[in-house]
């Protein structure tokens, strides 16, 4: 019985045995994790709108660093958005012809002058009027108002270049008096500068602008109207002995306009940045003009061109004699039948204290 119980006992131990050295069954391993799916391509960045813009002067006239500026800085509010493609001046259209080119759609954008196309659109007299800059005119409204007649056209005015550029007179004829010795003078100038003209009793011409100098030269004017930039570009102090230390017609004509078609397909958001870049370059151009003007005017007394010797009663008799005569002009001409647009007009541009620009200069 013993020897039962001792067999049975080593056949426990013998199996413990083997069953303790078995290999283990090891866990399943965990399945793969499987590759990430790869990532979408990016959408395809908009191709940029180009809008083809012109001037009308010289690429390297000062006036002409307004597009420059613009462009500079609506690319850069649009993050390259929108890009001007800079054609050129006159070389690309003449100045005549960039109003209808840009109605017409030919080029998108013109830096541009009232006075160059005042014949389709009579209310851009007005354009020298205001008491004040261009971001406060577009916030009283006058955009707004010059818009109701250049969307006839398929134009859209956007805003001014080229403030403050009130206009002077340099001519060879002495006036001592502005009251009574410009009576029976001729002076070129053009057709809206004619009510200011002839309210001091000067006799206003018009012709090509290339043919002003020769007509100085030669006595067939006795004075021209420019603003008090950019004469010395074109020679007239070489012809002209005086100026006048006061000028009429506070604000500038030059302005930018865009095609309306162009403008309508712009998004809100991008509309708004052009505005913006619009609004920035006004900004700018005021200190810009200012330091032009300054630096023109020691040029020009430089050369040896004298102020007319006037008193300041009769510069500021000048001054507001000829600028109520525009007004005049303006509510008798283009908007003889349209009373209450001119009565905005006034609301809108008629500053009660004056003028925030320099009409009247210190004959230093």
């Amino acid at each position: 019985m013993k020897r039962v119980v001792y067999c049975l006992i080593a056949v426990l131990l013998i199996s413990g045995l083997f069953l303790g050295c078995a290999p283990k069954e090891e866990a399943p391993s965990p399945a793969p994790t499987p590759a990430p799916a790869p990532a979408p391509a990016p959408a395809p960045k908009p191709e940029p709108i180009v809008l083809k813009a012109v001037t009308w002067t010289a690429p390297d006239n000062e006036i002409s660093q307004f597009t420059i500026h613009f462009a500079k800085i609506l690319e850069e509010l649009s993050k390259g958005a929108i890009i001007i493609d800079y054609l050129g001046g006159p070389a690309a259209i003449p100045p005549g012809d960039q109003f209808e080119a840009i109605g017409a759609g030919i080029v998108d954008l013109s830096q541009n002058a009232g006075f160059l196309y005042d014949r389709f659109l009579p209310i851009a007299a007005s354009l020298f009027l205001s008491d004040n800059p261009g971001w406060e005119d577009r916030e009283r409204g006058y955009n707004d108002l010059l818009n109701e007649y250049h969307s006839k056209h398929n134009v859209l005015y956007l805003g001014r270049a080229g403030q403050p550029a009130p206009m002077r007179l340099y001519g060879n004829v002495l006036v001592e008096n502005p009251a009574t010795d410009f009576a029976g003078l001729k002076a070129w100038a053009t057709p809206s500068h004619f009510p200011a003209l002839e309210s001091v009793g000067i006799a206003p011409v018009v012709f090509a602008i290339g043919d002003i100098y020769t007509a100085l030269e030669r006595g067939t004017i006795d004075y021209a109207v420019w603003s008090p930039r950019g004469v010395m570009d074109m020679g007239l102090h070489e012809v002209s002995k005086y100026m006048t230390p006061a000028a009429y017609g506070p604000s500038s004509n030059t302005v930018f306009i865009m095609n309306l078609d162009a403008w309508n397909k712009l998004s809100q958001p991008l509309k708004d940045v052009v505005i913006e870049a619009m609004d920035e370059t006004e900004r700018w151009g005021i200190d810009y003009i200012t330091g032009i003007t300054k630096a023109e005017t020691v040029r020009l007394l430089d050369a040896g061109v004298e102020w007319l010797p006037w008193s300041v009663a009769e510069r500021e008799w000048f001054y507001k004699t000829t600028t109520d005569a525009m007004w005049k002009g303006v509510k008798e001409g283009p908007l003889k039948d349209e009373p209450e647009t001119y009565a905005r007009l006034e609301k809108m541009l008629r500053n009660p204290a004056g003028s925030i620009f320099e009409p009247i200069w210190e004959p230093d």
